[in-house]
């Protein structure tokens, strides 16, 4: 009996919105070309020419920038993130910091597409040891990811043990404890 609920409800929900069956057939998304010898490096951990590849993103992207903003703010996230592997955590930060300032600039200050940088800024800042300039950017992620994905979303608990951490070197136990027992 059970069984069968499941295909009328699968039967209903696909006459209901159209292009669900076919999303379900469909393979998983590809990285886009331009991104793949990113991802290459990226997989290889060779971040030296990860750093090279997202820079080649980010200067095709900036050439893109007035049709395709956000494109702009992937490409310098992607950057960041092989900085980032590298340990330079200057470099990190600038090119975070931008792609969220174009976030917030084209998509708005609630936007899901605000994790990345956000995150990526607040790991970026505890790495360097930076904790009190972290917290902020890593709250505001877990704020965004709760508003786009839902209170319990299995996506926010990286960040929230990045913030806990943060926390905890600040001498904010309490605070840090109630963001993991979360």
């Amino acid at each position: 009996m059970p069984r069968l609920f499941s295909v009328v409800i699968a039967t209903l929900l696909a006459t209901l919105v159209p292009g669900l069956a076919a999303a379900r057939r469909a393979d998983p998304p590809r990285r886009p070309e331009a991104q793949q010898e990113y991802w290459a490096q990226v997989d290889r951990k060779d971040w030296s020419a990860a750093i090279t590849a997202g820079e080649q993103l980010v200067a095709v992207a900036r050439a893109q920038e007035p049709q395709e903003p956000l494109a702009l703010a992937e490409a310098l996230t992607l950057l960041g993130n092989a900085q980032f592997g590298a340990k330079d955590y200057m470099a990190a930060e600038k090119a975070f910091a931008e792609s969220l300032q174009t976030v917030e600039q084209h998509a708005g200050g609630a936007s899901a597409k605000l994790l990345d940088p956000l995150r990526g800024l607040g790991y970026t800042l505890a790495a360097a040891g930076r904790h009190n300039e972290a917290v902020p950017p890593l709250e505001r992620a877990v704020l965004i990811n709760r508003r786009s994905y839902g209170l319990y979303d299995i996506g926010q608990q990286n960040i929230l043990r990045q913030l806990a951490e943060s926390l905890s070197e600040l001498g904010r136990a309490d605070e840090a404890e109630r963001h993991i027992m979360y």
